[in-house]
């Protein structure tokens, strides 16, 4: 017996069934977890120094998250189940057993997120191969309809693709568009989007429905660029207007961003050294040679110039009036091997320019 609902435990599910309600645990959990952790790292730099640093997250969002994977797992296991019995063509214990263990493996999965060793890659890996299997493998309940195709009118234009064909659960987008989840939301509108459009006027004739669709479709791929643009550039022009308003009765606001943004550079200049020792005249930064030699020069420049930088809001000490780090600044920088105090960078200045001399081959442990 075939079974669309979204938690429930009987019968089995189509593989694009299986793909919504697959999207839909997701948008449960960027709604619950990963959206707020995004909102706290832009307001609290101290969540991201510690994150950086220690390369996991305080032990309260670990025990959010670990709730959260909870949830996806509970939520996302009736679906797993009823995919496993449409695949296998069978409802018998051994079947159940199976799906058990398929579940078991995307739980791992789920569960030991920010765990990085070899068995949870084993689990993570395993896992992501059995939900491609889950959502591509053909089963009992294959949908045959004219009707159901992807709508790449509604995926592009959501809420506003809605209100034109009637389709009001698009409307969820409007908050969802705050959250991570708007772009599972705009798969699930484009796997449902057809049927959803087609309800509202089931006698039409299917060939002129999908080439109304189609004509949506190639209206919103030429318009979105443009909207995206005006969205942003509006953006920008609000949040000014904001600031401006809102620097009037709070003439620090200004001095607060920037004080925000210098404390987020150097954290992640900070997260890019195993120690730092800054004197006047003498600026010493240590990093790992197993780690340098492993670097691409671009990534040398990169790190080299955050020293820099991290010099710079240490001793307050201004930029040019191109943005560039000034060179009395950069020349009394190096960078030295944690194993025997090797010079790995210096900078020689020559003239206006600044040279990266970088050793490729220090010595390692």
């Amino acid at each position: 017996m075939e079974n669309k609902k979204f938690f429930n435990f009987e019968g089995e599910i189509n593989r694009r069934y299986f793909i919504i309600n697959f999207l839909i645990v997701k948008i449960v959990k960027a709604v619950l977890f990963t959206t707020p952790l995004f909102i706290a790292f832009i307001l609290n730099p101290d969540l991201v120094s510690y994150f950086l640093l220690n390369g996991n997250l305080p032990i309260g969002w670990n025990i959010l998250g670990l709730i959260a994977g909870i949830i996806e797992t509970i939520l996302l296991a009736p679906s797993v189940l009823r995919r496993v019995r449409d695949i296998a063509l069978d409802d018998s214990n051994y079947i159940t057993g199976a799906a058990i263990v398929i579940l078991a493996i995307i739980a791992g999965s789920i569960l030991t997120e920010g765990i990085n060793n070899i068995y949870v890659l084993a689990i993570r890996w395993s896992a992501l191969i059995i939900l491609i299997l889950l959502m591509a493998l053909k089963g009992k309940y294959n949908e045959k309809s004219e009707i159901v195709k992807f709508n790449w009118g509604a995926f592009l234009g959501t809420w506003i693709w809605g209100i034109f064909n009637r389709s009001y659960k698009t409307l969820f987008m409007i908050p969802l568009f705050f959250t991570m989840g708007s772009f599972y939301f705009s798969l699930i509108c484009g796997l449902k989007g057809n049927e959803w459009s087609y309800k509202n006027n089931p006698k039409e004739n299917i060939e002129k429905f999908h080439k109304n669709q189609s004509n949506q479709a190639i209206c919103w791929i030429v318009l979105l660029p443009i909207i995206s643009i005006l969205s942003i550039a509006l953006s920008f022009l609000c949040a000014g207007y904001a600031i401006n308003k809102y620097q009037k009765t709070h003439p620090d606001i200004i001095n607060k961003i920037n004080n925000y943004t210098l404390k987020l550079d150097s954290i992640m200049a900070e997260s890019n050294f195993s120690k730092i020792d800054i004197k006047d005249g003498n600026y010493s930064f240590y990093v790992n040679p197993k780690v340098w030699v492993k670097l691409s020069d671009n990534n040398r420049t990169s790190i080299s110039d955050s020293a820099g930088s991290y010099v710079m809001i240490k001793k307050s000490i201004k930029a040019e009036k191109s943005g560039k780090i000034p060179a009395e600044v950069m020349k009394e920088i190096k960078i030295y091997s944690t194993f025997n105090n090797e010079v790995l960078a210096e900078f020689i200045i020559k003239g206006q320019d600044i040279e990266y001399k970088f050793n490729n081959h220090p010595s390692l442990p």
